[in-house]
C-alpha cells in the first residue's frame, strides 16, 4: 500500500534544495513558514512549486 502525504509543513527550510525534480511530484498542499527578514527564501520564484499548491506566510517572530 502506498503512503499518502496530506499536507507539508516547512519552518525556515529550504526546499529549493530538495530540486525541481522532487518538488514537481508534490502534490499536497504546503505550507511554507518564513521569517520576514528571510529575504532570501521570500524571494525564491514560486513557480517552482506550482504542483503543491504553496501557501506562503511571513513571521516577524520567526528564528
Amino acid at each position: 500500500m502506498a503512503q499518502q502525504v496530506h499536507a507539508v509543513v516547512s519552518r525556515g527550510g529550504w526546499p529549493d534544495l530538495a530540486g525541481q525534480s522532487v518538488l514537481g511530484k508534490v502534490t499536497s498542499p504546503t505550507l511554507l513558514l518564513v521569517a520576514s527578514f528571510d529575504e532570501e527564501v521570500l524571494t525564491l520564484p514560486m513557480l517552482r512549486y506550482a504542483n503543491c499548491r504553496p501557501s506562503t506566510t511571513s513571521m516577524d517572530s520567526a528564528l
